[in-house]
């Protein structure tokens, strides 16, 4: 029996729309009520914090942080929630309009954004403040105005086209790589109309390459947070987003399916180009993630599309593939408290804000690299280092290490002195995780250190 003719697949793909903004919705809304739960910070995540440190120091060189700026006027958890929120319904929105005018078929256009919406992934880049979450929106909008019918409107597909080169480098390619196989696969139609993508596309390397020179976007963004590279892959395995070991599973199975469909070959393209950058860099598991979803659709309506001589064992395999997915989203949503910041984190750095005198010797902080975009958001203080930096800063981060395990105070007080590190921003985090027989945890027992603020298990201490 064909899945898109069982009864079940013909009230879901009738009401698809209202299903799909409601799983939507409330998978949105989750991390709001587990972290409103926990009294937690509702702004959450190192991403979120590295752009609104951004947006409180704007200049000409990061001028489209502009709107995060009078977003921060307001001074409001909800109003900063409501971008991303809004953001996930227009693209959403889009999606629908977009898959209709590509006329992709409506059981594989259910099956793509039931995926996506439920991909941690992409939860996490719209409940945060992920630059993902406008990325994929700019990138949605750039093909729908590119796909109406008036020439003028789809030359208007270059402004969110253009605004996607101000991530980075690796994210502008894979924006010119879709647009290439947009290219690709309008062979079939009228000259102008593939005359005016092909100017696009080529307005769009120059744009990439404007950006680069003028406001110095790098290759990388991120990532924003030490983490191991395959179990990050795969969010069964505690990564904080991720994509589904079904999703995967159904990808890799779907990568041998797609294959033989001329049509899809271009999308083998965005291969090499995903797997390659995440390896270099984790933050683009959105990206690879986005690619394992279109694969996983064409595999899941390819294993149901034949004929089953046990009808039980195909319903059971849908049943395990469904549960499989409702797992992920569990299992993000209870990890979503243990991201930071914590209400301690935000507590104690606004205190290091006001109370500690604003000295050249208090200028900088030294934590954990991960805290670095608290310390610069609540205490408007220099991290020693921007965890996203480390291969930037070699010797910054040889120098964390060695404070944070050496046990010797001739190697620590001069690392401290030379680097200017007068306050010292002690979690309960780095208590679990380190020593307090060695390291600095153990050195702050000298009488140079003096604990001036402390709240539950975090502290701060200067150093003299």
């Amino acid at each position: 029996m064909n899945l898109s003719k069982d009864t079940l697949t013909e009230h879901l793909l009738k009401h698809k729309q209202v299903y799909l903004f409601s799983l939507l919705v409330l998978v949105l809304l989750l991390p709001i009520f587990v972290r409103t739960l926990n009294s937690q910070p509702l702004i959450f995540g190192p991403e979120s914090y590295y752009h609104l440190s951004q947006a409180q120091h704007l200049s000409w060189n990061n001028f489209y942080y502009f709107p995060l700026t009078l977003l921060l006027y307001l001074n409001s958890e909800m109003a900063l929630l409501a971008v991303p929120f809004v953001l996930a319904l227009l693209s959403l929105l889009l999606c629908f309009s977009l898959l209709k005018k590509l006329e992709i078929e409506k059981t594989e256009a259910f099956v793509l954004l039931f995926f996506l919406v439920l991909s941690p992934v992409f939860t996490f880049a719209y409940s945060t403040l992920s630059v993902y979450s406008w990325y994929f929106f700019l990138l949605v909008l750039g093909f729908w105005l590119l796909l109406q019918e008036r020439p003028l409107v789809q030359y208007l597909a270059i402004l969110p086209f253009s605004l996607t080169t101000l991530v980075d480098l690796c994210s502008s390619l894979f924006t010119i790589l879709s647009i290439f196989i947009y290219y690709w696969h309008t062979r079939q139609q009228s000259k102008e109309h593939r005359q005016r993508i092909l100017t696009i596309l080529t307005t769009m390397i120059v744009v990439t390459l404007g950006t680069i020179l003028l406001f110095g976007i790098p290759l990388f963004l991120g990532p924003f947070y030490p983490a191991d590279h395959f179990s990050d892959l795969i969010s069964d395995l505690g990564s904080r987003c991720g994509t589904p070991f079904f999703i995967l599973l159904l990808g890799l199975f779907g990568l041998a399916y797609a294959w033989k469909e001329k049509k899809n070959v271009p999308f083998y393209l965005f291969l090499p180009l995903v797997v390659i950058v995440y390896i270099f860099n984790r933050h683009y598991g959105f990206l690879l993630s986005m690619v394992a979803i279109y694969f996983a659709a064409k595999g899941l309506l390819n294993l149901f599309s034949g004929v089953w001589s046990l009808k039980t064992l195909k319903h059971f395999t849908l049943l395990i593939i469904l549960l499989g997915l409702l797992f992920s989203i569990i299992t993000y949503n209870s990890r979503i408290n243990l991201i930071g910041p914590t209400e301690n984190d935000k507590e104690v750095l606004t205190w290091v804000k006001e109370n500690i005198p604003n000295d050249p010797q208090y200028q900088t902080v030294f934590s954990l690299p991960e805290n670095s975009y608290y310390v610069r958001y609540f205490a408007q203080r220099q991290p020693f280092y921007d965890y996203h930096r480390y291969r930037e800063e070699q010797n910054k981060v040889n120098i964390t290490g060695t404070l944070l395990t050496s046990s010797y105070i001739s190697t620590i007080f001069p690392l401290l002195e030379n680097n200017g590190l007068g306050i010292i921003y002690i979690t309960a985090a780095q208590r679990n995780e380190y020593s307090e027989e060695q390291g600095l945890l153990f050195v702050l027992k000298n009488e140079r250190f003096k604990i001036v603020h402390s709240h539950e298990e975090d502290q701060v201490w200067v150093f003299n």
